[in-house]
């Protein structure tokens, strides 16, 4: 039986202190990005910086639930809801917005610069209400690795505060005749077919990893995986960078204020990171899309 386990890497410190990636490293992570379709890189995220975002977004979290503008990842009673990091300069810490290890790792995945198109966050307020099984996908799309997420949990994670259900190694025999057929089955059309979800379940079963601040999570855009209930009744958050190779031409844009537009080109010279933003006086959020389909008509599937 395939093992249901994430892996992780124990970044040496003398790369988690110069934030320089080694060849070790990133071979590690591609080769278990291959296989499992997902690999956490343990402490590479200022801790710090973690803790400043999840303070000031926890201040919010039940407020924007009340919103009837907030959007809900799937059902309402799940309270999953969508809350973007914030876009202030003060706040757009380089360790999460262009890790060096997302950075480097993204490129050996998906090719020369690679490019974030989305930015947002996940945040489980107190339910007992769970995600259907899913994938961040409701398209016909490519079945090799096209997209990777790149995750940092505000808060140490486990199953107690709606760790995330990771279906390891769903990524690479899974396509579109996976999914529902329709957009009023629950979850809509990112969600598995419930009978497809059991077959693998009897084979290998999902799991729910514990987390750190200080963690950094890749996975394939294809894995399996769902939200499940946080029993606490403080904010479990998680951040979400979308990240696609430059020939993928995807039409979803970050939305992001003019005046940190220096910040992001210096985050491109020191990482090759690329960032496909539509530029806004305001200071307004990342907008959230909804998955489509690639703009380049070209790809063969």
């Amino acid at each position: 039986m395939q093992s249901n386990q994430v892996q992780t890497i124990d970044v040496p410190e003398p790369e988690r202190t110069s934030r320089v990636p080694s060849a070790e490293t990133v071979g590690a992570a591609v080769s278990l990005l291959q296989r499992d379709g997902i690999v956490v890189l343990k402490q590479v995220v200022d801790k710090d910086s973690v803790r400043a975002i999840n303070e000031v977004l926890v201040e919010n979290s039940e407020t924007l639930a009340s919103d009837s503008l907030t959007h809900f990842n799937q059902n309402r009673a799940a309270r999953n809801i969508s809350q973007a990091p914030p876009t202030t300069p003060e706040l757009m810490f380089d360790t999460i917005w262009a890790n060096p290890f997302t950075a480097a790792i993204s490129a050996a995945m998906l090719g020369p610069r690679p490019r974030v198109h989305y930015a947002n966050g996940n945040t489980a307020l107190h339910s007992t209400e769970r995600q259907t099984v899913h994938a961040d996908l409701d398209h016909n799309h490519l079945r090799f690795p096209f997209a990777l997420v790149a995750n940092i949990y505000l808060t140490d994670t486990s199953a107690t505060n709606g760790a995330t259900e990771i279906w390891v190694g769903s990524h690479r025999d899974t396509s579109i005749a996976d999914h529902v057929d329709s957009r009023d089955a629950p979850g809509g059309l990112s969600s598995i077919r419930p009978e497809v979800v059991e077959a693998r379940r009897a084979r290998v079963p999902p799991v729910q990893p514990m987390l750190q601040v200080g963690d950094l999570v890749l996975r394939d855009v294809r894995l399996w995986h769902a939200g499940m209930p946080n029993h606490t009744h403080t904010p479990r958050i998680m951040l979400a960078f979308l990240i696609f190779p430059w020939w993928y031409q995807a039409p979803m844009k970050l939305l992001l204020p003019i005046k940190v537009l220096p910040l992001v080109q210096k985050w491109t010279r020191e990482t090759g990171l690329e960032f496909e933003v539509e530029w806004d006086r305001d200071d307004l959020p990342s907008e959230f899309f909804v998955t489509t389909a690639s703009a380049n008509r070209a790809l063969v599937y």
